[in-house]
């Protein structure tokens, strides 16, 4: 697997090595339920992914690594974009938009690993895709 997020100059990062966690990719869409004036029965109509991208990382304050690409900038749409590979290194799948960090946290365990969830969601107007 190959894991690249936008930095905050908008230079793709290779941080698939700090990746302890993940990533889970959740592109669900919204059901929503509905009914018409003149109608007595719900109509089930399929809304707009909420997609999100789960990820922890162990923490890594070398430049370029995962601390220096989400502890800034949370709320702009960065690029994300997962190549997912074979036994024989070749990409099966990519999934891969514009979304949005909310937050940055880091956690430290009683035995002194310091970890840093991450969850990434849609930017406005943008889905995840995959080919």
């Amino acid at each position: 697997m190959t894991l690249a997020v936008d930095d905050m100059t908008g230079t793709p990062q290779q941080i698939e090595n700090d990746c302890v966690g993940g990533p889970e990719v959740d592109d669900t869409a919204a059901a929503i339920d509905a009914t018409g004036i003149d109608s007595t029965s719900d109509e089930t109509l399929v809304g707009r992914s909420k997609g999100q991208t789960i990820m922890t990382f162990g923490f890594n304050a070398a430049p370029n690594h995962s601390h220096a690409v989400f502890s800034q900038g949370k709320g702009i749409a960065r690029t994300l974009t997962i190549h997912y590979k074979d036994a024989t290194a070749a990409i099966v799948a990519t999934y891969g938009g514009e979304f949005l960090h909310l937050g940055y946290r880091v956690n430290r365990a009683a035995n002194g690993a310091i970890t840093c969830p991450v969850t990434m969601v849609n930017a406005p107007a943008s889905t995840g895709a995959w080919s």
